[in-house]
């Protein structure tokens, strides 16, 4: 499990453009202490995520 800041390091992007995107539900939480606690994205999410969003190199 990461927090935010980690996770957007982990996909290359600002927690900033990270919350974009978790408001628009194009990547999964987890809020173990209810809507207003901490925010943590699994690494399955986070791979999830790599896999469908990569441009597959050009040969």
């Amino acid at each position: 499990m990461f927090r935010k800041p980690e996770a957007a390091a982990l996909l290359n992007c600002t927690p900033r453009q990270l919350d974009r995107w978790i408001a628009e539900r194009r990547i999964g939480v987890i809020k173990p202490a209810g809507p207003t606690g901490p925010v943590f994205i699994s690494r399955a999410e986070i791979e999830r995520c790599l896999q469908a969003w990569s441009v597959p190199a050009e040969q």
